[in-house]
C-alpha cells in the first residue's frame, strides 16, 4: 500500500481544503493539516488487549467547529474499524478528549456501555 491509501482530501465548512492522513498501526496518529501546517490530530493507542484506543483528539482552535474532527473520527473509524473510546476527561491524560469528542464518537457509531471504558462498535 502506499501513503495515497491513507490520505484523504476534505473542504472543511469554511471551504478550506484539508488534508487527513491516517499512519500507523496498531499505534498511530489520523493527522489534519492545511497549508501544510498539522491543526489537528486524534492519537490511536494499542490496548494490553491489542485493540485500538482513541487516546486523544485536538483540533486548533482555530479550526474548531468546521467539520475537521469529525472527518479525523470519520477516517480512524475507517482505518481502524473497532475503536475503545475512553471515559470523557480521565485523569492523568494531558489532553484527554472532551465529552463533546465522545459524544461525536457515539454519534458515528453504535456504543456499548456496559463496561467502564465505553466500546466503540463498528
Amino acid at each position: 500500500m502506499t501513503d495515497d491509501e491513507f490520505t484523504t482530501i476534505f473542504t472543511d465548512k469554511e471551504g478550506r481544503t484539508i488534508v487527513i492522513r491516517v499512519q500507523g498501526d496498531p499505534n498511530g496518529i489520523v493527522s489534519a493539516s492545511h497549508d501544510g501546517t498539522q491543526i489537528g490530530s486524534i492519537e490511536i493507542w494499542e490496548t494490553e488487549e491489542g485493540e485500538p484506543l482513541l487516546k486523544f483528539s485536538d483540533v486548533d482552535e482555530g479550526y474548531q467547529n468546521a467539520g475537521i474532527g469529525k472527518e479525523l473520527l470519520r477516517r480512524a473509524f475507517a482505518y481502524y474499524g473497532k475503536m475503545w473510546a475512553p471515559n470523557p476527561n480521565p485523569s492523568g491524560n494531558d489532553n484527554p478528549m472532551t465529552t463533546a469528542g465522545i459524544s461525536c464518537c457515539h454519534r458515528l457509531s453504535p456504543c456499548d456501555r456496559t463496561s467502564g471504558r465505553r466500546r466503540v462498535l463498528k
